[in-house]
């Protein structure tokens, strides 16, 4: 599914309301950064630095991501199609990839701690993921497939569409954005340098799993899968790792963790093969398949080391 993308008329020119919540989102990550910074004692203007970069690295990579890997896009894959952003179609991924490497090269340039400057982004990409959640309500993304037990039916939560009822994914990433923005703020200086930043990428990957599975847009999918997603369940699968295996010898949590991983992983795949060819109702499925990564989530979460150990 392409995106549409609607527009709104100030004095006389043509804005792309999409565009225009990306541009407010760029305005309060910066306006974050500048509290993070002070908060975490970075070296002046370096996380400055590391948005600045990763905005045109942002557009790039994202649309790059987005036209190299959308099955609907390959159809009209030239260069000039590219280039062509009026015609929509971005990846949220290359957004994070971009942030990620901004931040590496301005910590290497100004010579901050890596670690440090990694826990510091997280707050500001999560307050910017806020403002691009809310801009695709202007156009067809973050939609479900078509609701039909009528359990939610007149909710906030529903989309009603020309044919049929829809879950609002993207009102929901954008409250679950939200509360992250806020509880990585807060941990801030809380945990040894770099656990802020693996405890986003656990909490990120693993409810953008659940995200991306809800999400039937036709954004970056093959079969009953999606890319985001795949990418989401890596992102959370690195950071369980590294919690997991940095102390020797290994606690009896981490070991846990290990013989849970694989078993989220298969059960994962599992799930996501019968919400998508099976008859058993979608809203028990989604609940065991959030306690299967919720379990090894929230121990991997407890092997974080706090500052003051």
């Amino acid at each position: 599914m392409r995106t549409t993308l609607a527009t709104i008329d100030i004095l006389g020119i043509k804005l792309y309301t999409y565009g225009s919540f990306l541009s407010l989102g760029v305005l309060f990550a910066i306006a974050l950064a500048y509290f993070v910074e002070r908060k975490v004692s970075l070296k002046k203007g370096v996380l400055l630095l590391a948005i600045c970069l990763s905005l045109p690295l942002g557009v790039l990579l994202s649309r790059l991501l987005y036209c190299l890997t959308d099955s609907n896009f390959r159809a009209v894959l030239t260069l000039k199609n590219i280039f062509r952003l009026s015609t929509g179609g971005m990846s949220m991924y290359g957004v994070i990839i971009a942030m990620i490497f901004a931040a590496l090269l301005s910590a290497k340039a100004l010579g901050e701690n890596t670690h440090k400057l990694l826990d510091a982004i997280t707050s500001p990409l999560m307050a910017f993921i806020l403002f691009a959640r809310l801009g695709e309500s202007y156009t067809q993304l973050g939609i479900s497939r078509p609701l039909v037990t009528g359990v939610l039916e007149g909710g906030f939560l529903v989309h009603v569409g020309e044919y049929d009822a829809y879950l609002k994914t993207w009102l929901l990433e954008a409250v679950c954005a939200c509360v992250l923005c806020v509880l990585l703020y807060a941990w801030l200086n809380k945990y040894k340098k770099g656990d802020v930043f693996l405890s986003w990428m656990i909490l990120f990957g693993a409810t953008q799993v659940i995200f991306e599975s809800l999400r039937y847009d036709g954004h970056m999918r093959f079969s009953f899968v999606g890319l985001q997603q795949v990418l989401s369940s890596v992102l959370w699968g690195i950071a369980l790792l590294i919690l997991s295996l940095r102390k020797k010898p290994m606690s009896k949590r981490a070991k846990i963790n290990l013989f849970l991983l694989p078993v989220a992983v298969f059960g994962a795949i599992g799930i996501e093969f019968l919400i998508d060819r099976s008859e058993i109702q979608k809203w028990l499925l989604y609940i065991g398949y959030i306690a299967l990564l919720a379990l090894p989530s929230g121990i991997a979460l407890s092997l974080r080391e706090k500052t003051h150990e």
